[in-house]
């Protein structure tokens, strides 16, 4: 097992794995090295070598984590990115804010909803025809970090039927990157997480005062019109 409790494979440690370690160590004492081998052979079928490093991964442009996905997770850092490149003016109208089981708020990119209502599911930025990303090199870090995932404590697989797992060859230098680029996104996404809801009654506070100020300014005619329209409080 990796450091960050990420297998070597680049599975997720589960209690059936850590089951079979032990399982083979017992069997390592009774038996013979040969069966003991013929054991672990058949124990590993299906995972991934571990000749070939740790987290193994290399994109396939299959374009499975862009359509299937009913919004991408957005963060602060990646606002100021997008602002720096000139590329949020053309997000802007997919960007959304979402309430995750009733308390946790996030920044999202969706399709819009369709003319019959119907809410669409991929990413807006995929190109389903050429298998790419319209944002290629300022990708969301979820994206970027994609499949591999840190809560903090330790790496996990964001999705473990994730074509590109275990394909291609990873690097020291490689991995760490991946490592890093993984704990970057946790800590932009915890941030956002934290600010949204000061930024969201800034918003709201001065937007009210706005509104005070433009009713302020309105002539007594003008009040007296909104308070026809919208009741005997308004305008006041």
């Amino acid at each position: 097992m990796a450091k960050g409790g990420i297998f070597l494979s680049g599975k997720v440690p589960s209690d059936d794995d850590v089951k079979e370690e032990k399982e083979v160590e017992k069997t390592e004492g009774k038996v013979g090295k040969s069966e003991t081998k013929e054991k672990v052979k058949k124990k590993e079928k299906g995972k991934i070598s571990k000749d070939q490093g740790k987290y193994v991964f290399e994109c396939q442009k299959c374009g499975q984590c862009c359509e299937k996905k009913d919004s991408v997770v957005v963060s602060m850092a990646d606002l100021e990115r997008w602002n720096k490149d000139m590329t949020l003016p053309s997000l802007f109208p997919f960007l959304d804010i979402e309430v995750k089981n009733d308390d946790y708020v996030q920044i999202s990119l969706k399709k819009l909803d369709s003319k019959e209502g119907k809410i669409e599911k991929g990413c807006p930025l995929y190109d389903s025809e050429n298998k790419i990303c319209n944002i290629y090199f300022s990708m969301p870090l979820y994206c970027k970090s994609f499949p591999l995932g840190y809560d903090g404590e330790r790496f996990f697989l964001k999705d473990k039927n994730c074509p590109g797992i275990g394909k291609g060859k990873m690097s020291e230098e490689a991995l760490k990157e991946a490592r890093d680029t993984a704990k970057k996104d946790f800590e932009a996404r915890v941030s956002t997480t934290l600010l949204l809801p000061v930024i969201n009654s800034l918003a709201v506070k001065f937007l009210m005062e706005q509104s005070k100020k433009q009713i302020e300014n309105l002539t007594d005619e003008q009040k007296d019109k909104l308070r026809d329209i919208f009741g005997g409080n308004a305008g006041k």
